[in-house]
């Protein structure tokens, strides 16, 4: 049954992620760099993700960009969540005009993309070396970042000479400093500077400042394979050239005094949330995923959920997805956090609001991102608990204290009547005793009511033996089967269970049902299981409530 309803989860899961993929499929604009400036050229990338015919349209486009080529490419990707298309058409352009310029919404047949917005620097004095045949720069997007946020160090190298095999050389960060590439492919592309054509490659670091004060970054080797203009007998002839760049010095602030911590400097960050579809009951796990977006950190830098949980909800978090890309000339990170929370009271639950706060780079201020209160109804039985202590109640106290007030018996006396009259009543007392034996073996048998047995009926005995080594599914299958044989024929599910569990038999179901619903399952024993098996034993009050439910089927 266990196993069925899994099925089932997954099943409208699968059609629930499909239905939101479908709803999702756009159009996605990106651009290679960000910003770029006027005189070079730049790639930008449409891709759609859904089967698709004919061109983009790009007339709005060519109003404030130069089309200089196009290519494609396509793919398709079959997996257990279904097929996932990626046609691509990348358009290597130059804008027309310096500043901030939107690339527009694009049609592509029955999609549309979003629009994006591109600075473009103007023209100038790029470098000293700005009219050499070959040159090296090195910028950074700020001189001045906080600690622990987010520096974009860019390389290139010019030439206006076409050249191959070309290398930068790592550099060299002093202490404090974490660094790393923003991408595993280096950009090529062409610059008109003062009318001369260059070919440039670049190359892209991510930097973070783990403290405050000034830092030097060390000038940057490249190394490229330029023609002689001879030939030999392999062909045209090369010889390797190298050039430094120039080096640079960052001013790295310390945190506002009026900041709080966690420390998130990013130029924008969001929340969001999503609670799991259909009916909620009482021992059932719900997902509930929040998702945080930053766009200058890592995604190792978002911190925890600290979530403020109604009583009577447990909450079982899984291991959040951390994923962080390069996207738009920028560091996008995303932390998605999977909770599964099991209800043990029916009711309303109301989850507070959730708050993060962070400090907004391009305004340089305070902001916080905030997912409004959740709300949700739960029906079904409540679990009850297990009473912790044995005190007396007030109605067996009160019965104790009438029994001490009832009238005493006199204690007979040594007077030999009594014992005489003692031993008639006895004898007599045996003799009924005799005769009522005799009529009782003598009168004839009434056939036994014959009582249905389900053919999956099993003791706890033999129940802990089946639970050893076993995996969470195959346990939770033989643990209903025992329940219904030996508490109710009416349990379909572990969280039934905990409604007749003692406290640490329902401690351990719980971790079980915890297990069953984990997008990814860790480890777990049955051992627990089968210690509170041990012990557990059927109270009377269950019991009772056992028998009444059963004589309303009788046979």
């Amino acid at each position: 049954m266990v196993v069925l309803k899994k099925l089932f989860y997954v099943l409208v899961f699968s059609l629930s992620a499909l239905q939101a993929s479908t709803a999702m499929a756009a159009l996605n604009v990106t651009v290679d760099r960000n910003p770029v400036n006027i005189e070079d050229t730049f790639e930008i990338t449409i891709e759609a993700t859904e089967s698709i015919n004919g061109e983009p349209e790009l007339d709005k486009l060519k109003q404030n960009f130069d089309i200089l080529r196009i290519s494609q490419s396509s793919s398709r990707q079959i997996s257990s969540s279904g097929t996932r298309y990626s046609f691509k058409r990348i358009l290597t352009a130059r804008a027309k005009q310096a500043g901030v310029i939107t690339i527009p919404v694009l049609q592509w047949s029955k999609l549309t993309s979003s629009p994006l917005s591109l600075k473009v620097l103007p023209a100038g004095k790029r470098s000293s070396a700005v009219g050499s045949d070959f040159y090296v720069e090195l910028s950074s997007s700020s001189d001045s970042p906080y600690v622990q946020g987010q520096v974009i160090i860019t390389a290139k190298a010019f030439s206006n000479k076409q050249f191959g095999n070309g290398q930068f050389e790592n550099p060299t960060m002093p202490e404090g400093i974490v660094a790393k590439r923003a991408s595993s492919e280096d950009s090529i592309y062409t610059a008109n500077i003062n009318g001369t054509p260059y070919l440039v490659q670049e190359r892209r670091f991510i930097l973070y400042a783990e403290r405050s004060g000034r830092v030097s970054i060390d000038n940057i080797l490249f190394q490229g394979q330029f023609p002689t203009g001879r030939r030999s007998f392999f062909g045209n002839e090369t010889i390797a050239k190298q050039a430094r760049s120039n080096s640079l010095t960052l001013n790295i602030k310390a945190m506002p005094p009026t900041a709080q911590q966690p420390w998130l400097p990013a130029k924008q960050l969001t929340l969001s949330h999503y609670l799991s579809d259909g009916d909620f009951n009482v021992g059932e796990p719900i997902t509930l995923t929040l998702s945080t977006i930053a766009d200058g950190l890592m995604a190792e830098q978002i911190p925890d959920f600290d979530l403020q949980l109604p009583d009577n909800l447990k909450a079982y978090p899984d291991q959040p997805e951390l994923d962080t890309n390069w996207s738009n000339g920028s560091v996008i990170a995303k932390r998605t956090d999977k909770i599964a929370l099991i209800p043990t009271q029916p009711g309303r639950y109301e989850i507070p609001s959730i708050k993060l706060q962070w400090w907004n780079t391009q305004s340089d201020k305070a902001e916080t991102a905030v997912i409004e209160g959740i709300s949700f109804e739960v029906t079904g039985a409540a679990v009850i608990t297990a009473p912790t202590s044995t005190a007396p109640s007030a109605e067996s106290t009160q019965a104790v204290n009438d029994l001490n007030h009832l009238p005493s018996i006199p204690t007979p006396s040594n007077n030999p009547l009594w014992v005489y009259v003692s031993i008639v009543f006895a004898s007599l007392w045996l003799t009924t005793l005799l005769i009522l034996l005799w009529v009782i073996k003598r009168a004839p048998r009434k056939p036994k009511k014959v009582t249905e047995v389900n053919a999956n009926t099993v003791t706890k005995k033999q129940l802990i033996k089946q639970l050893q080594g076993v995996q969470p599914t195959v346990a939770a299958e033989q643990l209903i089967n025992w329940a219904r044989s030996e508490i109710d024929r009416n349990i379909n599910s572990i969280g039934q269970i905990m409604i007749y569990a003692d406290t640490p038999l329902r401690a351990a179901l719980e971790d079980l049902n915890t297990q069953l619903y984990r997008a990814e399952q860790g480890t777990w024993s049955s051992k627990t299981v089968i210690d509170a098996l041990q012990s557990f034993e059927l109270s009377e009050t269950k019991q009772a409530e056992q028998d009444n439910k059963l004589s309303l089927y009788p046979e």
